[in-house]
């Protein structure tokens, strides 16, 4: 080979590394590029089309639509996260962790893929650690989002690891020192590991935030009986019976009402479920995290002043009473105004 045809083999070659450097460069560092940059890729990817013998029509159609939304937009991370959240919803794991990774792919910034797929990998028979490197990256990606650390932390539990489930746990509590089932649960991993005072720190402190919830006090009873309190252990007993879990760390609706969905309108929609369901604590906590978006809602005042009267909270019920008569007195006055 000749100086000047060597010279030629040899630009080309450092101009297409320099294109597969920009181009893997643009990847890692560029997020909002990857749908762009992967488009040749993504176009390969089949969309699964799961088997929908046996399900009803509003749910065959559920399905339909989001495939539809996705197959019109393939280069959307968007989609593919709706399609796959959608299919986790209807227990078609298989399809929905396909799907997610993709969504991931696109977008690896993007927390909720990883945080997803660690709630669905067990189901689908994956190693712990597998579940546990989800988690984590989830964490990574939005270090203050607690459901992810309880998560992980229950994680480690379940598999004795409970040095670990501590710290996780406790990462939750930092984030939110109010958030009934991080204190829960870490009640439980110090109960398991050996911490007796620790345990019935965080589990009557649970137990004073959320005192429907029968976990609690089930946990406590343990505690109590470990401890040598009969009498409490007891108490705490009977108040299990007849008892319901109101919020569970297995389930990820009741975990991201309380924090990825904190708008008011959603709060709202959040309380009257509690409300529904007869659990006073948690309507009041999701009312109040509507009040500070919606600080002039009559519905929100007059909702609190019926949920503390409920609870005999007359001083506080009269508040917010006259909070929602001081609004519907004012909106009266401006209406006059205007006339």
């Amino acid at each position: 080979m000749s100086p000047r045809s060597m010279l030629k083999l040899l630009v080309v070659a450092g101009v297409l590394a320099g294109v597969v450097i920009g181009y893997r460069w643009a990847l890692d560092h560029r997020p909002q590029w990857r749908p762009v940059l992967l488009a040749p890729i993504v176009w390969t990817w089949e969309i699964p089309a799961p088997d929908t013998a046996g399900m009803s029509p509003p749910v065959v159609e559920v399905l339909r639509r989001s495939r539809a939304r996705l197959a019109g937009n393939r280069t959307s991370q968007a989609a593919w996260y709706d399609y796959g959240i959608t299919l986790q919803a209807h227990a078609l794991l298989e399809e929905a962790e396909t799907v997610l990774r993709r969504a991931w792919t696109l977008r690896p910034d993007d927390p909720r893929p990883p945080h997803l797929l660690g709630v669905m990998a067990p189901a689908l028979g994956h190693p712990v650690e597998r579940t546990i490197d989800y988690f984590r990256a989830a964490a990574r990606l939005d270090p203050r989002y607690p459901p992810v650390w309880i998560r992980l932390g229950n994680t480690y539990a379940d598999h004795g690891r409970f040095d670990e489930a501590v710290a996780a746990l406790r990462t939750a509590i930092a984030l939110d020192p109010a958030y009934p089932i991080a204190h829960r649960q870490l009640g439980l991993a110090l109960l398991e590991s050996g911490d007796l005072p620790g345990s019935m720190l965080h589990l009557e402190f649970a137990a004073e935030l959320v005192p429907e919830d029968y976990l609690v006090w089930n946990a406590l009873a343990r505690a109590y009986r470990q401890a040598g309190l009969d009498d409490r252990a007891d108490e705490a007993a009977s108040r299990t019976e007849g008892r319901i879990e109101v919020m569970s760390y297995r389930d990820s609706i009741h975990q991201d009402m309380w924090y990825r969905n904190r708008g008011p309108l959603r709060q709202l929609e959040v309380a009257n479920f509690y409300i529904r369901n007869g659990y006073a604590d948690a309507a009041i906590a999701a009312l109040k995290l509507a009040e500070e978006g919606m600080p002039q809602s009559v519905e929100i005042q007059r909702g609190l002043a019926r949920l503390y009267a409920h609870k005999g909270m007359d001083e506080l019920a009269r508040r917010h009473r006259a909070r929602a008569d001081a609004l519907v007195g004012g909106a009266d006055e401006a209406d006059e105004a205007g006339t």
